[in-house]
């Protein structure tokens, strides 16, 4: 691995101050003096950053739908342009929409809106009531004249959390 590091380093060097040519030709005399077994451990770092990449460009892919070529709509503005790059971009964002089950924006129904919307709705309210909480922490160190809830006494702290919320 160590290798293929060197490699990099070098090609990195090379990028700042050739041309195209010199490149080529480094990575071709590097390439060639490397063992097999540099070789197929260069291959795998290679494949190990780009797999990720082209699986999330699939789902991404997955997520639009099919493409069908149509006309280019040319239009006038940029920013109508980009407004419909955008609204592409969403209509692609993957929704939870029921228990292990996501789907993208475009294919959506009214019910898989309604989960997904009082799903959010339910971990907003969560947030707030355990924000609540620690502000009542906030206040009960202050009355008590300490640093950090450890110096809180055990029955101040037990009485604003109840026993399934400490497990939670």
């Amino acid at each position: 691995m160590g290798d293929v590091k060197l490699c990099r380093d070098v090609a990195r060097d090379v990028l700042a101050t050739a041309d195209t040519r010199d490149v080529q030709a480094l990575a071709q005399r590097v390439f060639d003096a490397w063992t097999p077994r540099q070789r197929a451990e260069a291959a795998r770092a290679h494949a190990v950053a780009l797999v990720p990449q082209l699986w999330q460009q699939e789902r991404r892919e997955v997520a639009a739908g099919p493409h069908t070529p149509t006309a280019a709509k040319s239009s006038s503005s940029w920013r109508v342009d980009g407004i419909r790059a955008y609204a592409a971009q969403v209509r692609a964002l993957t929704v939870h929409v029921a228990a292990n089950v996501f789907r993208a924006l475009d294919e959506c129904t009214e019910a898989d809106l309604g989960f997904a919307a009082q799903e959010r709705r339910d971990h907003a309210a969560r947030n707030a009531y355990r924000a609540e909480q620690y502000e009542q922490l906030r206040k009960a160190l202050a009355d008590a004249g300490v640093r950090t809830v450890a110096d809180l006494p055990d029955t101040v702290v037990a009485a604003m959390f109840t026993a399934e919320e400490a497990t939670s």
